[in-house]
């Protein structure tokens, strides 16, 4: 490959990696913290974040905590909320009653539902101040984005 070109690669990898790392989180925080949703749902952001987590099945509260980068006190108190408000459930572990897993109820799953109906109002409250042109270059930009992370996961 010639110097140039090598250079060139090198030099995109970067930016885009720069571009996921600092724009991306910033903007998924900007639209997942908005007021306007913790106004409605009455969640926080780990909140959500742990529901969604155990869409997929089960978690015991050590994996919650590495998934999530939360201190083990920390997620037993937010474990204790969800519980109170009846969005999860506490069992133990059939092989050992001393292993606590933790499961999302129908209700926590209804709340996902409209909390993924309130983030879409929103960021189409954002995206009504975009031209048309630039939703189209946006929403080809993401396609392209998620067709390469698809790609990337097949790697690793």
């Amino acid at each position: 490959m010639d110097e140039t070109l090598r250079s060139q690669k090198i030099n995109s990898i970067s930016k885009t990696i720069d571009n996921l790392t600092i724009v991306h989180p910033v903007l998924m925080r900007k639209i997942l913290n908005s007021p306007m949703l913790k106004a409605k749902t009455g969640f926080s952001n780990m909140e959500s974040w742990v529901l969604v987590g155990l869409e997929t099945g089960e978690l015991n509260p050590s994996e919650i905590s590495r998934i999530f980068s939360v201190s083990k006190p920390n997620v037993t108190t937010l474990i204790n909320r969800l519980v109170d408000g009846g969005y999860v459930q506490r069992s133990h572990d059939e092989k050992d009653r001393r292993v606590i897993k933790i499961s999302i109820t129908d209700k926590g799953r209804k709340l996902l539902i409209k909390r993924q109906r309130l983030v879409k109002k929103y960021v189409l409250s954002v995206f009504a101040k975009l031209s048309d042109d630039e939703i189209i270059e946006l929403s080809k930009g993401m396609e392209n984005y998620n067709n390469l992370v698809m790609k990337m996961n097949k790697i690793f």
